[in-house]
């Protein structure tokens, strides 16, 4: 249940203005509840993936361009330190979680897809470049349901409590 590893996103350049508070590492993802934005991809773009096309009656190779790099739009929210060498490395701790820490436990502990990368079949796939094993590969470690955040906000120092105690609703869709 739940993944350790940070979520790839599609996106621009706009993680590149946090890379140097990523560079000073000032906090640790050492505790459960720390909030922290995906800055960098844990592992290096993969080599161009050449191929080869019929192009006017010709064969001819292509490269494919690499998938684009995290845009510090996704992020993380630690349940206990144990992957704290992976998110020192590739994310910014950007706040904590102040009410709520039991939602979170609920939402690591949805079921999620198995990494299934060491399956022959899939090997076979991902070397041919079969594109159902990318969209496969995107998906290990995410929840099988999709979760909706139904009720968040911006925590300033004049923000009010909540009036009650209880976690705002999730909801999983099939």
């Amino acid at each position: 249940p739940g993944s350790n590893t940070p979520v790839e996103v599609v996106g621009g350049k706009s993680a590149d203005k946090l890379l140097p508070e990523l560079a000073k590492r000032r906090l640790s993802h050492t505790r459960a509840g720390l909030v922290s934005l995906v800055v960098k991809s844990g592992v290096p773009p993969p080599p161009p993936k050449e191929r080869l096309v019929s192009l006017n009656g010709k064969f001819v190779t292509v490269s494919d361009p690499p998938p684009p790099g995290p845009n510090g739009t996704a992020f993380t929210i630690t349940v206990d330190a144990g992957a704290a060498e992976i998110l020192d490395r590739t994310n910014v701790i950007v706040g904590t979680v102040l009410e709520g820490q039991e939602v979170v436990e609920m939402l690591a502990a949805l079921p999620t897809v198995k990494d299934n990368s060491s399956s022959p079949f899939f090997m076979v796939a991902k070397n041919i470049g079969d594109k159902r094993a990318t969209v496969a590969e995107q998906a290990f470690g995410k929840p099988f349901k999709k979760v909706t955040v139904a009720s968040c906000g911006i925590v300033t120092a004049d923000t009010p409590p909540p009036p009650s105690p209880t976690p705002p609703p999730v909801v999983a869709d099939a």
